[in-house]
């Protein structure tokens, strides 16, 4: 219902960026059912059908005048406040941002292993922030999270200016064709990846 995709090689619900933003359109669409942050937070965790089931029952409109709601629900909203609150104190004091997550698009069939070695990012890392590839394998296109801090000195001074792509050619093509396509210096899709003229079937490239 709110766009994820759900499949054999890809669950869109561990994707940390889609499933973010599909848990914040879901929330927001509760508020505007209950008019309430409180409510809104318990039917996201219970299901809107049970909160409003309590509250005719009970003939109320407080989440915190319920009861009967599954105890899970009922610490799950005190446990939201807390969370959030943590998170905004953290947000406003002086406390440098550590880290924050890049992302690599990727276009092609290719494995994570594969990708990893050629991202020089440990496999491990790169399966750890990207769960929502059940098979650790990307058929056509996807998109890769792996932190700041873990890239390499070459691929730090490309996210600070553009976007990181990993291309994995699906027959031979020529290097001029590639660069054209994505709209960059053939000079530069040579430094990169150290390629001639020709770039063959499944080779990845940066």
């Amino acid at each position: 219902l709110l766009g994820l995709k759900v499949g054999r090689y890809v669950d869109e619900r561990f994707d940390v960026e889609k499933s973010t933003r599909a848990a914040v359109k879901y929330l927001k669409k509760l508020y505007q059912m209950f008019g309430s942050w409180d409510l809104a937070i318990a039917a996201y965790n219970a299901g809107p059908g049970s909160v409003l089931e309590r509250l005719k029952k009970l003939g109320r409109e407080r989440f915190w005048d319920l009861t009967n709601l599954p105890e899970e629900t009922l610490n799950y909203v005190p446990r939201f406040y807390a969370v959030l609150s943590v998170a905004k104190e953290y947000l406003e004091s002086a406390c440098p941002v550590k880290d924050r997550l890049v992302k690599v698009k990727v276009i092609g069939r290719a494995s994570l292993y594969r990708i990893s070695k050629k991202l020089g990012v440990s496999y491990k890392t790169l399966k750890y922030y990207n769960p929502h590839f059940r098979r650790k394998v990307i058929l056509r296109k996807g998109t890769l999270y792996i932190p700041y801090s873990a890239l390499t000195p070459k691929l730090k001074r490309i996210s600070e200016k553009a976007e990181i792509l990993v291309y994995i050619p699906r027959r031979k093509e020529r290097t001029l064709h590639i660069a054209r396509k994505f709209g960059i210096a053939v000079s530069l899709l040579k430094l990169y990846n150290r390629v001639g003229k020709f770039v063959r079937r499944g080779q990845s490239l940066i």
